[in-house]
């Protein structure tokens, strides 16, 4: 987040974990990606796609749920029609 802008947190990172530390940006963003993409806006754009990624994973779960989901019943519906 915007800790990050802190000019030498970096090197404090690599001391204390003893890794290679480095300031990520979030991937994958379409629109307003040179806002986005500051170090400031991670928390909310990193839980905005987690949010996305577990609604898209329980809409599927729920297609595929037997008898109730959707993809389910295309399936049927072309097994029995073709």
């Amino acid at each position: 987040g915007g800790a990050s802008k802190i000019e030498g947190i970096s090197q404090l990172g690599e001391e204390i974990f003893q890794i290679p530390v480095r300031v990520g940006q979030p991937s994958g963003l379409i629109g307003l990606t040179d806002i986005l993409k500051n170090p400031v806006y991670s928390t909310a754009v990193g839980l905005v796609l987690y949010g996305q990624k577990e609604t898209e994973e329980d809409y599927l779960d729920f297609a595929f749920t037997r008898n109730k989901g959707l993809v389910n019943q295309a399936f049927k519906w072309i097994q029995n029609n073709f």
